[in-house]
């Protein structure tokens, strides 16, 4: 009987050892001395970790045996190892090759050390994984200052705001500079394959608007797309296949009212009012009662099936058999949504020549049903050297894109909107299989077919 408990003894010792926590406080400060607020601290192996805060200090709880990782923009990443240790003074060196870096402002080219203004780089490469068929919807929470959303659905309109709006009475789009070419149209995304992307620079400050006008008011965000790589006489093929399941959470969605609630709800609510209840499919009585049937007239108890007709401009009689158990219509409108790509490209560069070629194919079968978005895109960049002094080529991209469905799912009239007001009782289809559902409007019983946008 010693040997088990001595065993369990040594456990359970070892394992409050290696689990234990310590506060851990230190300053971080430049080569100068100078205290470094915002620096990101994380604990090595987690996702655990803290900040400095304006006077470069910081309080974080990690192992004794741990190591934590320091970094901020234009300064040297850092491992330290805790070693027991409960106070830290890190000193971070600054990032020469960060500085150095050559960055596209306009029409010409700067080191980001000589740039005065507000310019953020993407890291494209950090962008490839992500699972958005637009290039701008990509950078959405990449870059500080800049606002990124979309107007639901697949192929959705991005919507861009750098710093904020400006101003109510005109458009605050930013200005897109791709490969040279000026456009206010962020629609234009839909169709560049990501892929394509060598970076995006964005110019967020009023800066700007020296080199592009006053188009440039609500900033600029530039992009340059890939060209041949490489040296000597290699041609370079790239083949990228990705697919992505999207499913819409479940414990997102409201609990919705059964249909025996539903209709005690607007019994309540009528004799609340002051009047004496009444309802198409519920009847007149002391207490509602739920119907077999639902028609163009109301709730009914039994119906003449031959009698249905559902035709376009003429008189119709819609006949739907009543969900007793209710209908879901969150879960109806839902499904698992699935994105496909498909991007191949060659490249090649020489002494004499460089060109780019790529294709892709992306297909986005929305989370929300009947709703998708289609792109094909062929680039063609190419640069041929004819002499020391003259160099000709081109930058052609065609694209083709196809939606099908709502785009404006946050819309009052969207379909998770409809989906919130339809009463539970009525099914997804009629007795013919039709979508359909019939509301109550102050002007008497509507009918309205419910084509799910198609």
């Amino acid at each position: 009987m010693k040997k088990p408990f001595l065993l369990g003894t040594f456990i359970v010792l070892y394992c409050s050892f290696t689990w234990a926590q310590n506060t851990i406080r230190g300053l971080v400060t430049d080569e100068n001395g100078d205290p470094l607020p915002g620096v990101t601290i994380i604990i090595s192996v987690t996702t655990n970790g803290t900040t400095t805060d304006f006077d470069g200090n910081f309080l974080i709880n990690a192992a004794s045996d741990s190591t934590l990782e320091f970094s901020s923009i234009g300064f040297e990443s850092q491992s330290v190892a805790v070693n027991n240790q409960t106070n830290l003074s890190i000193v971070l060196l600054e990032s020469v090759s960060q500085l150095d870096e050559v960055l596209l402002t306009g029409y010409t080219t700067q080191t980001r050390k000589s740039i005065t203004g507000s310019v953020a780089v993407v890291a494209v490469d950090d962008l490839s994984s992500l699972p958005e068929q637009s290039a701008l919807g990509r950078l959405q929470g990449r870059v500080t200052g800049v606002q990124i959303g979309k107007n639901g659905g697949p192929g959705g309109t991005p919507l861009v705001r750098i710093r904020g709006i400006a101003n109510v009475s005109t458009s605050t789009d930013p200005l897109y500079i791709i490969d040279g070419v000026q456009t206010a149209d962020s629609n234009v995304f839909n169709l560049i394959n990501p892929t394509d992307i060598e970076s995006i620079q964005v110019l967020k400050d009023a800066s700007a608007a020296a080199i592009y006008g006053t188009r440039a008011n609500n900033g600029v965000i530039i992009v340059t797309t890939k060209t041949g790589k490489g040296g000597g006489d290699g041609v370079r093929f790239n083949l990228n296949l990705s697919t992505t399941i999207q499913n819409a959470r479940a414990e997102a969605f409201p609990k919705f009212l059964s249909p025996k609630q539903y209709a005690e709800w607007i019994w309540t609510r009528i004799k609340n009012a002051g009047n004496t209840p009444n309802h198409p499919f519920y009847g007149s009585g002391a207490s509602p009662v739920l119907p077999k049937y639902l028609t163009g007239s109301g709730g009914e108890e039994s119906v003449d099936l031959a009698t249905y007709a559902l035709v376009a401009g003429g008189d119709n009689n819609p006949i739907r058999l009543a969900n007793h158990k209710g209908t879901n219509w969150m879960n109806e409108i839902f499904q698992t949504g699935i994105m496909n790509n498909v991007d191949f490209s060659v490249s090649q560069n020489t002494d004499k020549s460089s060109f780019y070629i790529s294709t892709s194919h992306s297909s986005n079968e929305g989370i929300l049903k009947y709703t998708s978005f289609d792109r094909f895109s062929i680039r063609v960049n190419s640069e041929f050297k004819v002499s020391d002094k003259l160099t000709i080529g081109e930058s052609v991209m065609a694209g083709f894109g196809e939606r099908r469905g709502q785009s404006g799912t946050q819309q009052e009239g969207g379909a998770v909107m409809q989906a919130h007001r339809i009463m539970p009782i009525i099914p997804v289809y009629d007795v013919e299989g039709n979508f359909a559902f019939v509301f109550k409007s102050p002007a008497g019983m509507k009918i309205c077919f419910f084509s799910m946008s198609i």
